[in-house]
């Protein structure tokens, strides 16, 4: 006999059942909705803002924007380190004229990941200003300030290297001459020093060439002033006879160190003679001669020659 097969039937479901189905297939939908939103996050980000192409004949002047701020929405693992890079934003300014340039930021210019979404920019445009340049080279002038140590001074003030070469506004370089180095302090110096200086550039000014350092070097060196002294006595050298010279005084300017000339008896260390040896009786004009201290030289002599008569003996009479 052909065995029996159980009788199927379609399966019916109850309404309760259907309801638990839609009810689980709702919450797996939301699960997966907050799974999706809470993978993303929105945080803001600073992005430095650079320019490029700037024609050769213009130069920016004031204050462009450095940075501009930014919402993203993303992975915050992303995000995050976003946070910790140098993103730059290239503005290209190629198109720019003397004067206010109002240009807008374009969102597909930030260099961003794939993933990060620009939710807002914090200001959509920049204002650079732009004015026709002019290029000099000038000469580097240091400046000093203080004084050198008691008896010494301040000589040649050399800057290395001395001249360089700026880029600037026009309406600014064509007023200037020279460019001032930093005030290099000079109290209490009794040698030469080398310092390295900064430049004192106006505002927008830049410097083309040569790179730094600059270098000022002054010349620091015993002060040299002169000394007049009158009535010295002019003396007689090396003669067996009586004699007399005319004029007996002499007046003097010596040239030396401040530091040799400001000391008390500089006088008791001059002498002034008459070198008379080999002279036979008689009258004669020579010149005197003039010892002075080490160091110290002879500005002026008044006069310069003297009058000297050299007597002869007198005879004795007989008796």
């Amino acid at each position: 006999m052909p065995s029996e097969r159980p009788e199927t039937r379609p399966v019916r479901h109850s309404s309760e059942y259907r309801k638990w189905v839609l009810l689980t297939c709702l919450l797996l939908a939301g699960a997966l909705l907050y799974w999706s939103v809470s993978c993303f996050y929105e945080g803001r980000i600073v992005v430095r803002v650079a320019l490029k192409n700037i024609p050769s004949y213009l130069m920016v002047t004031g204050r462009p924007n450095p940075a501009i701020e930014i919402r993203v929405r993303g992975p915050e693992s992303v995000i995050k380190k976003l946070n910790a890079m140098d993103l730059v934003y290239t503005m290209d300014v190629s198109g720019g004229k003397a004067g206010p340039n109002r240009i807008r930021f374009a969102r597909n210019r930030f260099p961003l990941p794939d993933g990060i979404v620009i939710e807002e920019i914090y200001g959509h445009e920049t204002v650079v200003h732009l004015e026709k340049s002019e290029i000099k080279t000038l000469p580097v002038h240091p400046v000093l300030t203080g004084k050198p140590a008691f008896g010494y001074a301040a000589g040649t003030v050399t800057a290395k290297p001395g001249n360089v070469t700026l880029k600037g506004p026009e309406k600014i370089m064509e007023k200037l001459a020279g460019v001032n180095g930093s005030i290099v302090d000079i109290t209490g110096l009794s040698e030469p020093v080398t310092r390295t200086i900064s430049l004192e550039l106006p505002e927008n000014v830049l410097v083309i060439s040569p790179d730094p350092p600059f270098l000022a070097y002054i010349d620091i060196h015993k002060k040299i002033i002169e000394k007049k002294f009158r009535n010295l006595t002019v003396y007689g050298k090396n003669c067996p006879y009586d004699f007399v010279i005319r004029p007996e005084k002499v007046e003097i300017t010596i040239s030396g160190p401040l530091l040799s000339l400001a000391g008390k008896g500089l006088e008791k260390a001059m002498h002034v003679y008459v070198d008379m040896e080999g002279l036979k009786p008689g009258i004669y004009v020579k010149p005197a001669t003039i010892r002075l201290p080490e160091g110290v030289s002879l500005a002026v002599a008044d006069p310069k020659l003297f009058t000297v008569e050299i007597r002869a003996p007198e005879k004795k009479e007989r008796k």
